[in-house]
């Protein structure tokens, strides 16, 4: 057991990260010592299978027992190990830190330790490792969506091999222990789908502008978008395209490179033999193909690994009507800088451009949030005297 889940352990590494510097060796033989004493996955058919979650702000939060401890967790299924939680340089705890590359929506190191942890929700109790990431770009104002106020995440090692059930409906996550048991697929559609069971990842089938993408399931993708890597559409400037530059995500790695992307709002999307409309991002580089919580959650899902097999429900729900704004903003730095443009409205401002007055108001610690909501909000900056640096 010991030793599969270290080569386990080993291919999910290797397909995360690029290098294999000093650091990082180090690293893999300190994640082999963790998991020598804590590996275990068990599913009690004499507990409750369900557990009640809430979708808030594009998460599925829902309680669980850690260390002994109740606290909300995430419920994350772009998150291919047992659970992550996020610190700031005040919050780090006395353990060893290694530089670790990965590659998400950028390339980049992270400053990851590893330490053993116990965790419960409804039927099922994980003994496994918890990874603490490091978090260094952190933005100064509390209302940009950022990694600031995570939730500990709760990955999918060992649920997926369990079935699940995840029931937008009800707002519910059913654990299934036994694959004989039988569940209700009445109105429920299949879609293709690829389990991952090495990474712990699930891959479903979505026919997009005439092609058949292999889209990760993440629950963590809060953006609203499918996210597709697609240089070839970027590159043809289609006029019913939002076409911008700069940043297109942040992920636990820190936001993306500044680069040319390109939006469809309303996209046609085919899955198996049911039809949609959903926003699509197309961006010029990505780990994978992601289909995230805006378009997981207008459907209840069974997943069962078992049998290779997804299936799908609608829920009737309308497409949400995104709001387009000429600019993001970030207030990393202590500073407004413009992350990324809508270079379908005429921008005026650079990207990287950092706001240094609104209206002959300098800029300062203590008015910098309140000009970063105000300016945030506005699709319109014209009514506004704004200097730059």
């Amino acid at each position: 057991m010991i030793k599969r889940h270290y080569i386990l352990l080993t291919f999910i590494v290797l397909t995360m990260f690029s290098s294999c510097k000093l650091d990082y060796i180090k690293y893999i033989k300190h994640q082999k010592d963790i998991h020598t004493d804590n590996d275990g996955f068990s599913c009690d058919a004499n507990k409750p299978d369900t557990v009640p979650f809430v979708l808030s702000s594009g998460k599925i939060l829902f309680e669980a027992e850690i260390d002994g401890k109740k606290d909300t967790v995430q419920f994350d299924t772009g998150c291919t190990i047992a659970m992550v939680e996020t610190v700031s340089e005040s919050q780090r705890p006395d353990v060893e830190f290694f530089q670790v590359p990965v590659y998400t929506v950028n390339r980049s190191k992270l400053e990851m330790a590893t330490v053993p942890v116990k965790y419960s929700f409804a039927n099922c109790e994980i003994q496994y490792t918890r990874s603490i990431v490091l978090m260094n770009d952190v933005p100064y104002c509390d209302k940009e969506l950022s990694f600031k106020d995570m939730y500990p995440i709760v990955g999918t090692y060992g649920l997926f091999w369990r079935r699940l059930k995840l029931d937008f409906t009800n707002s519910c996550l059913r654990i299934i222990c036994h694959h004989q048991d039988s569940i209700d697929l009445t109105g429920y559609q299949e879609v293709k789908c690829k389990y991952m069971l090495l990474s712990n990842a699930l891959k479903i089938y979505l026919t997009i502008d005439g092609e058949e993408h292999e889209c990760l399931f993440d629950t963590g993708n809060e953006s609203g978008f499918i996210i597709l890597k697609d240089k070839k559409r970027i590159k043809g400037n289609r006029q019913d395209d939002l076409h911008y530059e700069g940043s297109f995500a942040k992920s636990l790695s820190g936001a993306s490179d500044s680069q040319r992307f390109c939006t469809k709002l309303g996209e046609e999307v085919i899955m198996g033999d049911y039809q949609c409309k959903d926003n699509v991002m197309y961006v010029p580089d990505m780990s994978f193909d992601n289909v995230g919580i805006g378009f997981i959650s207008r459907f209840d899902w069974v997943l069962d690994p078992y049998h290779d097999k997804a299936y799908f429900k609608p829920r009737n729900i309308d497409l949400e009507q995104l709001n387009i704004y000429p600019y993001k903003l970030t207030t990393v730095g202590a500073e407004i800088k413009i992350a990324n443009r809508c270079l379908s409205m005429n921008p005026r401002f650079e990207v990287g451009d950092v706001i240094k007055s609104v209206d002959g108001e300098e800029i300062t610690e203590e008015n910098i949030c309140h000009y970063y909501e105000l300016l945030r909000e506005t699709k319109d900056w014209s009514a506004f005297d704004i200097q730059v640096k």
